[in-house]
């Protein structure tokens, strides 16, 4: 005998439409909410083990756990893989554009919106100095109040100094400053000496700023050829 529904029905089907209706209409204008208390530094939460995001109604139960994590690392986001968009986006606030904002701006931005912020330097190539050039979630995506966004920053971090890169192949140099943020400008000529650059191709005998010298962003290294 042909079914007599549109598609394939099982024993799940209806139930979980129904719950997801209800559930959608109970938390409407609702944040997620962690469960448990605190303890310590850490909280307990429902997580969906197979996504990483927050459990959701309709998450297959036999994959979520109960598991404490650090306070700043809880997720926020409820599971979007196994929840509909209805669900997801309860009490959910769209992740405001940021990028090419100055730092201090798009803090306040986000913190409009209730979103908190990490911050990680790095080069930003031309970008003035604690620009924003990407963000994570991007903008746009549904957050729950207190999600935390990375905010990638043209560096170097404040308060960081110069580290002596004198000895290093020219290459090793460059990432060591990408890493922390700053920019290198790189001078190909030979030091003085002429055994010592023969002996010495590809390294760096001369900085400047010095080593220890506060961080200005950018730093001029002379290799040897």
């Amino acid at each position: 005998v042909p079914p007599a529904t549109p598609y394939t029905i099982t024993g799940g089907t209806w139930p979980a439409q129904i719950w997801s209706r209800f559930a959608s209409s109970a938390l409407t204008g609702s944040f997620a909410v962690l469960r448990g208390a605190e303890t310590g530094e850490t909280v307990e939460v429902e997580i969906d083990l197979s996504t990483g995001f927050l459990a959701g109604p309709l998450c297959p139960r036999q994959q979520v756990a109960r598991i404490q994590v650090p306070a700043d690392s809880v997720p926020t986001v409820i599971c979007p893989i196994h929840n509909p968009s209805e669900i997801v986006s309860v009490g959910a606030v769209d992740v405001p554009l940021v990028i090419n904002l100055a730092l201090g701006d798009a803090v306040s931005a986000l913190a409009e919106v209730g979103l908190q912020t990490t911050v990680d330097y790095q080069d930003g190539g031309n970008l003035a100095r604690n620009t924003v050039f990407n963000q994570v979630p991007s903008p746009g995506f549904p957050a729950q109040n207190g999600t935390i966004v990375r905010l990638v920053v043209a560096g170097p971090a404040p308060g960081s100094t110069v580290p002596s890169l004198l000895g290093f192949p020219g290459g090793q140099a460059e990432v060591e400053l990408a890493d922390i943020g700053v920019g290198a400008e790189i001078v190909v000529l030979a030091e003085s000496d002429p055994e010592d650059a023969a002996r010495r191709p590809g390294v760096v005998w001369k900085q400047d700023p010095a080593p220890g010298a506060d961080d200005t962003g950018s730093v001029t290294l002379w290799v040897n050829p």
